[in-house]
């Protein structure tokens, strides 16, 4: 019978979102928008015979050593490269963009 059956408690409602939290999700909501966007115009390129290439540098600071910069390249076909930024320049975010 029920009478032997323990009691459960009902589970509190959630509470609904904040308006930080709301203007969160649209926030993302427009970001991933844009970013489909970009995706579809970047697949129209390719399929269009455009190679595309991203490059990217960066510099940053290591306890003892100072900065170190560095640099990638990545592209569609099978060639990519990372590489420090030469001993001989200065370390900056400046070099490894240049150099990118």
């Amino acid at each position: 019978d029920s009478a032997d059956r323990p009691q459960l408690e009902p589970t509190p409602p959630t509470p609904p979102p904040t308006k930080a939290q709301l203007r969160a999700k649209r926030r993302l909501e427009r970001k991933m928008r844009s970013l489909h966007k970009l995706i579809a115009h970047l697949d129209s390129l390719e399929d269009q015979g455009y190679m595309l290439v991203f490059t990217d540098g960066s510099s940053e600071r290591f306890e003892g050593l100072g900065y170190v910069g560095g640099y990638g390249v990545f592209s569609t076909l099978p060639v990519s490269l990372s590489a420090p930024v030469p001993l001989h320049m200065k370390q900056t975010i400046n070099a490894a963009e240049l150099l990118a």
